[in-house]
């Protein structure tokens, strides 16, 4: 190869090197930057679950406190997962009106008087001291009836079954007088001829059996009935004849121990309770209990005080002695039987009999 050949073949090589190296680069794909992360909301706090605790007695009574107390502790112990909202005194319902709003739910949970309930169950009349007034030993003879597991099963029931209602605890209202605007009743033949205020059926029998003429009143309309002579005496207990001002126009005053306890109810339409968790459950279940032993203690310490009151207040307050409280019993134990077996049917009625009795 002669020197000129080489050159051409040089100068070829090193316009191919030239091309090659001038050959634009490929652009990098652009990268997205990165996106910013879209922000956490913070959780909202479940909201409070709201029940109405209603009630229809006086001021500082024994069951308005406890519902105090219950509520209280019920939304301190659900840490404001519940908030139970009271209405005190009749300031939603009447005592016949409470029950039938809990059992449809425009009211959650009601403290449930003795008598109206037994309107619609009679063992639960009877349950409550009412439905055997006049036969019960003392009241430490209604306790043991009432603390049996067999007879908390029998209300359980009943609520759940006619009320639509769950029973949460039983609690204490004291014990009861017979009250008079015209003489005191000494002997059983004084309430002969009375025209009474008695709250239920069965209170009206046995009153009806001692020779009363029962005449059916809410306890709000009692007062006016008495000073207009609509009526002459009525039956309730001690702490509401006190805080009422009844003795004012009732002044002669009989403790009968026919009802040496009486117990209203704690409930809570059913609907409402399903909506609870069982850990809120278990806190108004827990609750419930504690308040129920502290209104049976404050229940007996209230007898001893208003009854005191009511002895200063008052023109008479006398106590039946044992020969009475046995005339007593002796009248009215068949009426008050044949009476359970007729409303609760035979098998209710002597079941619920048979407990009263073994608790003697």
């Amino acid at each position: 190869m002669n020197y000129k050949s080489l050159l051409v073949i040089l100068a070829v090589l090193l316009a191919v090197i030239m091309l090659v190296g001038c050959e634009p680069e490929e652009p990098e794909e652009p990268v997205d930057p990165e996106e910013p992360e879209e922000p956490v909301e913070p959780e909202e706090p479940e909201e409070a679950i709201v029940l109405e605790l209603a009630d229809t007695n006086a001021p500082d009574h024994v069951l308005v406190l406890a519902g105090d107390m219950f509520k209280e502790k019920v939304n301190e112990r659900s840490d404001g997962e519940i908030e139970i909202v009271r209405y005190r005194h009749g300031e939603l319902y009447g005592p016949r009106e409470l029950i039938e709003a809990v059992e449809i739910g425009s009211a959650a949970m009601g403290i449930q008087h003795v008598a109206f309930v037994g309107g619609h169950s009679p063992a639960l009349e009877f349950i409550s001291a009412f439905g055997a007034q006049g036969i019960w030993d003392d009241k430490d003879h209604f306790h043991r009836f009432l603390d049996n597991p067999e007879v908390q099963e029998i209300a359980d029931q009943e609520f759940e079954d006619k009320l639509n209602q769950r029973l949460l605890a039983i609690w204490d209202y004291g014990s009861s007088v017979f009250a008079s605007s015209e003489r005191p009743v000494q002997t059983v033949d004084d309430y002969e001829g009375q025209r009474a205020r008695a709250a239920g059926t069965a209170q009206a029998t046995m009153y009806e059996t001692l020779g009363t003429i029962p005449v059916d009143l809410d306890i709000g309309e009692v007062y006016h009935a008495l000073e207009t002579g609509t009526i002459e005496a009525f039956c309730t207990g001690p702490s509401r004849v006190y805080l009422d001002g009844f003795y004012e126009v009732a002044p002669y005053i009989t403790q009968d121990f026919t009802a040496p306890r009486l117990c209203f109810w704690l409930t809570i339409n059913n609907d409402k309770w399903e909506q609870l968790t069982p850990e809120q459950q278990e806190i108004m279940e827990e609750t419930a209990v504690e308040v129920t032993e502290w209104a049976r203690e404050r229940a007996t310490e209230d007898i001893t005080t208003y009854e005191e009151n009511l002895q200063e207040a008052a023109d008479e307050f006398i106590y039946l002695d044992d020969d009475e409280r046995a005339r007593i019993r002796e009248k009215v134990e068949p009426v008050m039987r044949d009476l359970i077996m007729e409303r609760a049917g035979e098998e209710m009625g002597e079941r619920l009999w048979n407990l009263m009795e073994e608790a003697r």
